[in-house]
């Protein structure tokens, strides 16, 4: 009977082991999420009216959509594609978005049960809107600026960033990341391309990376920061 009674405990321990690892595995209800999105809030006043795209990673893969902003307010968000799974996600695609066109705003509420996707859908959102919302900061011409090496700030997603430039008969030779306090790992695309992008077209005109759109212009406002110095 005691062997009986042991065998039914370890069969009800497993039982309850097993569905807590597919849970783990086949829901976002347990994924912890550590605050540092790359992407960061748009004012829609600075948005020209007009239709956006914009994508960041989503539970399973990227997630894409177009975002529609009339008279400085966003009218539209259609979710274009997504590899999300059917029904878990279904909450976050129903509700984030209306949240999102109602308050004119993505400081919405996290839909729980589909965490990450709703971040992704907010994300993707701030990355649209910061295609068309550009610097504050007047591009500098090169024509003006001496050779020589100069260093500029910006306010990255974190904190301070600072950067050196080189310029050598007008062209922009080298940049060099000085210091940042951005996120590891979400921010490296933006390190990786936006500088070379820079010295590849000798030009502040270069695309935004996506998925990490706060530090690509953080980089784009320093490098100009640098060039004014002259």
């Amino acid at each position: 009977m005691t062997n009986k009674l042991s065998f039914i405990i370890q069969v009800i321990f497993v039982s309850i082991l097993v569905w807590l690892l597919t849970t783990l595995l086949f829901t976002n209800e347990f994924i912890f999420n550590s605050g540092d999105d790359e992407s960061a809030q748009v004012d829609t006043v600075e948005v020209s009216d007009g239709t956006f795209t914009g994508s960041a990673e989503g539970h399973n893969d990227q997630l894409t959509l177009d975002v529609t902003v009339e008279n400085g307010e966003i009218s539209q968000i259609d979710v274009t594609d997504h590899s999300e799974t059917e029904g878990i996600s279904d909450p976050a695609f129903e509700q984030v978005p209306e949240q999102i066109i109602e308050s004119n705003s993505t400081d919405v509420e996290i839909v729980s049960g589909a965490t990450f996707t709703s971040e992704a859908i907010i994300n993707a959102v701030n990355n649209a809107l910061a295609e068309d919302s550009g610097g504050s900061s007047e591009a500098i011409a090169l024509e003006d600026v001496s050779d020589g090496t100069y260093t500029g700030t910006s306010e990255g997603h974190n904190g301070l960033m600072t950067v050196d430039v080189t310029v050598d008969n007008q062209e922009i030779t080298d940049i060099n990341v000085v210091s940042h306090l951005e996120t590891e790992g979400l921010s490296d695309p933006a390190f990786d391309q936006v500088p070379d992008q820079i010295i590849d077209s000798n030009s502040l005109d270069v695309e935004i990376v996506s998925g990490a759109s706060f530090t690509s212009e953080a980089i784009l406002e320093a490098v100009n920061d640098a060039l004014s110095q002259n």
